[in-house]
């Protein structure tokens, strides 16, 4: 497994986003960082599910609210409240959806688990 393990909520993405379209029931978009000893997709290994769909993404500029602790839609609507608050304080403006972001294994005890909710932004004009 590679970390972070990032997740949004369902919704159609555009061709050239970072992840996997899902269509059905209450799916949720999973991206899957790869090591930094990959330098392109084409060096990745191929997918052996054809639902599983390899993206380079471009870099961006991404605030982030780093925390410890297990994960609940509150504690994730919470952070997230307060990241958008922060960023908007701070001069920046949201410019995509928010992600949330899990760097341990399931079994790793709550109170060790890292988490983010990250945020894509762009300086205000």
């Amino acid at each position: 497994m590679t970390a972070p393990v990032i997740q949004e909520a369902s919704r159609k993405i555009r061709v050239d986003e970072p992840a996997l379209e899902t269509t059905h029931g209450n799916s949720h978009v999973i991206s899957f960082v790869m090591p930094a000893q990959y330098s392109s997709v084409a060096e990745l290994p191929v997918p052996n599910d054809l639902q599983v769909v390899l993206r380079a993404i471009p870099a961006q500029l991404v605030a982030v609210d780093r925390f410890s602790g297990r994960w609940s839609e509150s504690i994730y609507a919470d952070r997230q409240t307060s990241l958008r608050s922060q960023v908007a304080m701070n001069g920046y403006e949201s410019i995509g959806s928010a992600r949330f972001a899990r760097f341990d294994p399931p079994w790793t005890p709550w109170f060790m688990r890292r988490n983010e909710i990250q945020l894509p932004v762009a300086e205000k004009p």
